[in-house]
């Protein structure tokens, strides 16, 4: 399936600050320009991803509440998820 696009500027903002120590310190982050699909990666979408590329299922993927094919595909990690878009364009 392809995605339709949408291309975001970038800029800055301000990450922390918050009340567990993991999320500080306060600090600001830049953000590049980036690309994001106008809808997210359906559950049923990203399945047919991993079936045809053999990569692994996220750690909670068998999880009821995140099972319906329609939902959005939760859990993936990073590079999985870049791997996956990377199949989208």
């Amino acid at each position: 399936m392809r995605s339709e696009w949408i291309d975001l500027p970038g800029g800055r903002f301000w990450m922390g600050g918050g009340p567990r120590d993991n999320e500080n310190p306060r600090h600001e982050v830049r953000v590049s320009s980036f690309r994001l699909a106008r809808t997210p990666v359906t559950r049923a979408e990203y399945q047919a991803f991993l079936d045809e590329t053999g990569h692994p299922a996220p750690p909670f993927w068998g999880e009821p509440a995140f099972c319906h094919p329609r939902m959005p595909a939760v859990g993936p990690s990073w590079e999985i998820g870049r791997a996956s878009c990377r199949e989208r364009v």
